[in-house]
């Protein structure tokens, strides 16, 4: 059974046309998802912080208290106890919470998000104007970065993070004013 003239796919330099400008506006669409995704990992990012932040500093505050106040007198033995039982809660309430952890991951997701959209935009102004094939090319590895971030694997993207040992500090060299790094170990004091 052959299919009527109108149901027929036929490809013509305007398909072609056509299929370029679609791949372009699936690069253009991919950057701007990328660019929304970045801006919910960094709130997500910041909404953790301050979690940890409200957790965490008034459980020191309220140990360093009921601390104080248990050496002070024997009477005031109980309400230190309090304040102790209340810090011993908000310090498991923010180890259940894993704030900090959660900060760090929603950091290295904005990252491996803004990533995907720098490519994407790059790819855009360098193949932009290029072949169906450098467009085809150049969309399919950004949705190989996309499924890599969505699949949580920010490694793939931005690199694994650096071990402690591997930070340097940088300082200003005195003579000329320039800064260059210097092991962590042989940092001047």
């Amino acid at each position: 059974m052959t299919q009527p003239d109108a149901a027929r796919i036929t490809f013509t330099d305007s398909a072609e046309d056509a299929q370029i400008a679609h791949l372009r506006q699936e690069i253009a669409r991919l950057a701007e998802e990328a660019y929304t995704r970045a801006e919910k990992a960094r709130k997500r990012a910041k909404k953790w912080n301050i979690i940890y932040i409200v957790l965490g500093l008034p459980a020191a505050v309220l140990a360093g208290i009921s601390g104080a106040t248990g050496l002070a007198s024997a009477d005031a033995r109980i309400p230190a106890a309090f304040l102790a039982l209340i810090a011993a809660g908000l310090v498991a309430a923010a180890g259940f919470l894993q704030g900090e952890t959660r900060v760090i991951t929603n950091r290295r997701c904005r990252s491996a998000w803004q990533v995907l959209e720098g490519q994407a935009r790059v790819f855009a102004a360098r193949h932009g104007y290029g072949s169906r094939a450098d467009l085809r090319a150049s969309l399919e590895r950004l949705y190989e970065m996309r499924k890599a971030i969505i699949a949580g694997d920010y490694d793939t993207i931005i690199g694994a993070p650096l071990p402690a040992s591997a930070i340097r500090v940088f300082h200003y060299n005195h003579p000329n004013g320039v800064v260059s790094p210097t092991p962590l170990k042989t940092q001047p004091h």
